[in-house]
């Protein structure tokens, strides 16, 4: 039987026991592996068919080519050189091969009973690789448990493909990245929350959505998630998010920052109490020119974000010329508590940019995360753990 599959294939049992000196009993291999071993499509012809395919990624094509004539030496390219076919991996045909190349390599590995999984790491280069191909059903198999190439599913991975489709603004595709997470045993973390909601841009309905789900799934948002997501819903015109997220702040117990206070101000104006809108503002003895600023992007950019919304049905015309009415009031209450405040609400009102595009909400998020100056020492933390993981994980990522 062992000699009948080894005249079936070019790469059978009995070439990898003379090449690696290990058994011709198959007993020590799983069934998949053994299927794997004795499978025609490893045969010389079809592999020549394989890197045949594209001309177009010379590079790609190149690696290719020197990874399988070391293979064809019953040898184990270098993990360098593995790594660097997938880092130039960009088209189908290159990723047929670089699945195919991380197949037979777990195969040979397996023939040398080295049974475990490559590292995260290269499912990180291979996820990456997928995003270029433009392949995200065969991505989402890079984070399968359970699969014939030896990947091992990596929360680094998951969160590459998560901020390819929050960008492409696809709330479904998003969930159903979540939901095959959840089934191979990869937990979303507060990261995950943040990456997606930065990722949303322009689209808050899809950002409102993810992190409500995260906190009724028990993964605490951070600090400055909440931040993210509370001057959106006010940006919105929506002061019933904007509150529900100020009692998940309450209930956690975490400080109130300048921007939560601003858009929980916001809110209060929406919903006409002027004067606890005021209270919130004073609250922050916030210097001249930081109150300056704060008022007229609130006078001035504000309600044009607001207008530009009500033309896609978020709010009425009727709540901005309220809303004016309320933000005379809040001036002239602030200015009976001795803030200066040097602004015309009459003239100024609805009267700044407003910038919808990706480009255009990346630059407004630049500018509200500069203007804080109480950085969240936590995600400062998590960031530095973070970077040092990646450093660990490049060092212990050894394919062989």
């Amino acid at each position: 039987m062992v000699r009948g599959l080894c005249r079936s294939t070019a790469w059978g049992v009995e070439e990898l026991g003379a090449q690696h000196g290990v058994s011709k009993s198959l007993a020590f291999l799983r069934p998949s592996l053994a299927s794997l071993v004795s499978s025609r499509r490893w045969s010389d012809a079809s592999v020549q068919v394989e890197l045949e395919k594209d001309e177009s990624s010379s590079g790609a094509q190149k690696v290719h080519n020197d990874i399988w004539e070391v293979l064809g030496k019953g040898q184990l390219p270098s993990r360098q050189r593995f790594h660097a076919m997938l880092q130039q991996c960009s088209t189908p045909d290159d990723l047929d091969v670089a699945f195919m190349t991380t197949e037979r390599l777990r195969v040979i590995r397996a023939a040398r009973r080295q049974m475990s999984n490559f590292g995260p790491g290269t499912s990180l280069l291979l996820m990456r690789a997928c995003i270029r191909a433009g392949d995200l059903e065969r991505a989402m198999t890079v984070l399968y448990r359970f699969n014939v190439w030896g990947l091992t599913p990596s929360l680094e991975a998951a969160h590459e493909l998560l901020v390819h489709v929050a960008r492409k603004g696809d709330l479904k595709m998003v969930q159903k990245v979540l939901r095959i997470m959840a089934k191979n045993g990869i937990y979303p973390v507060p990261e995950t929350a943040s990456i997606i909601t930065r990722a949303f841009t322009g689209n808050f309905p899809a950002a409102m959505k993810i992190a409500v789900e995260f906190e009724v799934n028990g993964v605490p948002l951070y600090p400055k998630t909440i931040d993210r997501c509370m001057m959106t819903s006010a940006s919105y015109g929506n002061a019933q998010h904007v509150m529900e997220l100020q009692k998940v702040r309450e209930k956690r117990g975490v400080p109130a920052s300048i921007k939560s206070g601003l858009a929980l101000a916001q809110a209060h104006l929406l919903l006409g109490n002027v004067e606890q809108a005021a209270n919130l503002i004073e609250s922050f003895n916030m210097d001249r020119k930081k109150l300056d600023h704060a008022i007229e992007k609130m006078v001035k950019r504000w309600p044009a974000y607001l207008q530009h919304y009500a033309a896609q049905g978020s709010t009425t015309q009727a709540s901005l010329l309220e809303l004016e009415k309320n933000l005379s009031a809040l001036v002239e209450q602030l200015r009976s508590r001795n803030l200066e405040i040097n602004i015309n609400v009459r003239e100024d009102f609805a009267t700044g940019k407003v910038t919808v595009d990706d480009e255009g909400e990346r630059e407004e998020q630049e500018e509200l995360e500069a203007e804080s100056d109480d950085e969240s020492e936590e995600e400062n933390e998590v960031n530095r753990e973070q970077e040092h993981k990646e450093k660990k994980k490049a060092i212990e990522d050894t394919l062989w």
